[in-house]
């Protein structure tokens, strides 16, 4: 069977390479795509929060690195109390939208305009 593909030549060596090229170009091809296209999309719901700890951030509250969104807000609450129920809406639409398994189509919405509506 090698003989009529012309594979004799190559030996096995050369048979396993052209093998491996065979099935490795495919998958990077793939996994390139596959790249591609996961990092064309943002996550609209996390863009969101994010706007609205910079907008804490230029007032030099940081969100921590290993602080979840609701104890940010309980911080936050603590530290302007004039903002704990603007904070608190924002927060819990971020949670509805981010941890729950079904949650209203129009609370995107109501999260961006939250956001947007809100100054630190």
């Amino acid at each position: 069977m090698a003989k009529e593909w012309g594979l004799n030549a190559l030996g096995w060596g050369g048979i396993a390479a052209a093998l491996l090229a065979g099935l490795g170009v495919p998958f990077l091809l793939y996994a390139a795509y596959m790249l591609w296209r996961r990092t064309g999309r943002a996550d609209p719901v996390l863009a969101a929060y994010l706007t609205f700890c910079r907008k804490f951030a230029r007032r030099s509250i940081t969100r921590a690195p290993h602080e979840g969104p609701r104890d940010f807000a309980t911080r936050v609450a603590r530290l302007k109390p004039a903002l704990s129920a603007d904070s608190a809406k924002i927060t819990g639409l971020y949670c509805a939208l981010r941890y729950s398994a079904r949650s209203p189509a129009h609370a995107l919405r109501q999260l961006r305009q939250a956001v947007r509506d809100f100054r630190a």
